[in-house]
């Protein structure tokens, strides 16, 4: 009975913990892509594709 309520415990610990690297994980993907998105941005403006700059 003892290690049936410390496995429900660990489990309660555990899962949130994996499930919230996962939304870390998929976050930081999304982030980095757009991070690339503003980086190509700035690119073409640098080099005069969006107005007299």
């Amino acid at each position: 009975m003892k290690y049936t309520s410390l496995s429900r415990s660990l489990n309660l610990t555990i899962v949130p913990i994996i499930l919230l690297f996962a939304s870390f994980s998929v976050n930081a993907q999304s982030y980095e892509y757009d991070l690339g998105k503003l980086n190509d941005y700035l690119y073409n403006f640098n080099n005069g594709a969006y107005g007299p700059f």
